[in-house]
């Protein structure tokens, strides 16, 4: 019967019922798969299913490890792709349900559904830690005291992050990843240096590239964060190196882990060996749609997208390559002028005078609009804003080093936590009850451009 079944559907005979239907389309199949959801539901609740992983991680078993391993190899390679890349909840139904659904959950979460403190301690001892203190306060459960019983290291983590990690301690993700930016740089220039000490004795750097006297440091969130590094030891590190007559380069663990093809691209691009180029007067210059920027600093900028009052871009042909987008600077202090909130080019591509062409359209609009110029801060971490000084940018004044929270398996947004005067908490007592700690970078360059004078 399957095999007069194979035939007559290769013969295009016969068809399943539900060929080419959706669950937006056809309200048979929609009730299939709400009734075949609430019945996994359901004996998922009881127990009657469990899921094979869990309770593993990828320390503890090799099939998760290799599970692991075997997807960041398909979607470095492009094989796996995230089913929603490039789709926002305006061009995509599923994407819009799942944002409504998510919505949902939050306002669910802040009318006050909390998880039984029996569901917690199931869910922290099924991911191999115990749970040292009751107190928890939502579904992510910020602010839980725990200890791994592998290595009897005790930590404040989220729910969140036990369910998307292992130790923080014993999870080796930090040194796989260093080893497979080790594995990148080899496969572009194969004379590297590792864990050398011979550039800022007696400090020891991670990757040294001698040819180019460019160094990266593979910072994990773990080791890394305030809980054993100062605040100023990644900006003394850089400026060590930079004194040595070399160029240092600091990349986060969830950087690598979340846009590995941008970081690449960044080192290839210091390294000089962006190999596709197009100059920018070959190139189309237009203005860009929300939707139309967001997508392409999200997959181009290493710290994503942000609200911007405009935008311009680069085509080559169809191909956006190139983006530039201004907003309202956020202190006082540049009242009056335009920030430069992103600037980036397609990863893998060299587009040679791209921030010059852009910078102009944005300067011509800043004049317009009678500002006094564009300014633009510059993450040392990742460079020194050679580019920006090359079209006239000049620089004024440095920042104290930038900071981010971490729950070890991710950096959040510096404003994600703040003191609460309400409740007369200081930001340190908040972020204890978050379970997430500092964990620094270098300091920014203030760099500014003046609108021409008209005459």
């Amino acid at each position: 019967m399957k095999v007069s079944r194979a035939l007559s559907r290769e013969a295009g005979v016969w068809s399943v019922w539900n060929a080419g239907l959706t669950k937006e389309s056809c309200e048979s199949l929609k009730a299939a798969s709400e009734k075949k959801s609430k019945t996994l539901a359901l004996k998922y609740a009881s127990g009657e299913i469990i899921p094979w992983q869990r309770g593993h991680t990828k320390s503890t078993s090799p099939s998760v490890m290799c599970q692991s391993v075997t997807k960041i190899r398909k979607f470095n390679s492009g094989e796996l792709r995230q089913w929603n890349a490039g789709l926002t909840s305006e061009t995509s139904r599923s994407v819009a349900t799942a944002a409504q659904k998510i919505s949902e959950s939050y306002r669910a979460r802040e009318a006050g559904r909390r998880l039984s403190a029996i569901e917690v301690v199931q869910r922290v001892e099924g991911l191999g830690f115990r749970i040292d203190e009751d107190d928890y306060t939502s579904r992510k459960g910020w602010g839980l005291t725990v200890t791994h019983l592998q290595c009897g290291t005790q930590q404040v983590r989220s729910l969140y992050s036990l369910e998307s990690g292992s130790c923080v301690k014993c999870d080796n993700m930090t040194s796989t990843g260093q080893r497979e930016v080790e594995e990148f740089i080899r496969s572009l220039i194969p004379q590297i240096e590792t864990s050398t000490r011979r550039v800022i004795p007696p400090q020891e750097i991670d990757i040294w590239v001698p040819s180019k006297n460019f160094g990266i440091e593979f910072n994990g969130l773990y080791w890394h964060s305030e809980k054993f590094l100062e605040k100023d030891y990644h900006e003394k590190k850089s400026r060590a190196v930079r004194e040595a007559g070399g160029d240092l380069l600091h990349i986060f663990e969830d950087e690598w882990r979340e846009k590995r093809h941008i970081v690449e691209s960044m080192i290839a691009s210091r390294l000089g060996l962006i190999q596709k180029s197009r100059g920018a007067r070959s190139c189309r210059l237009e203005s860009l749609s929300s939707d139309e920027r967001r997508r392409f600093f999200d997959s181009a900028h290493i710290d994503g997208d942000v609200q911007a009052a405009i935008s311009w871009g680069l085509y080559d042909g169809e191909t956006l390559v190139a983006a530039l987008s201004l907003r309202e600077p956020f202190h006082g202090k540049w009242r009056g002028w335009f920030e430069v909130a992103r600037f980036a080019t397609l990863p893998g591509r060299s587009i040679p005078g791209a921030l010059g062409k852009l910078t102009a359209a944005a300067i011509s609009h800043a004049r317009s609009l009678g500002k006094a110029g564009l300014m633009t801060y510059v993450d040392t971490r990742l460079g020194l804003g050679k580019s920006y000084r090359t079209v006239g940018f000049q620089e004024i004044e440095s920042t104290s080093p930038r900071f981010w929270w971490t729950d070890f398996r991710r950096r959040l947004n510096r404003f994600s936590v703040r003191a609460n005067r309400a409740g007369g908490k200081t930001e340190k007592e908040v972020a204890a009850s978050h379970g997430v700690v500092k964990i620094w970078g270098c300091s920014n360059k203030v760099l500014v451009l003046e609108s021409p004078r008209q005459n």
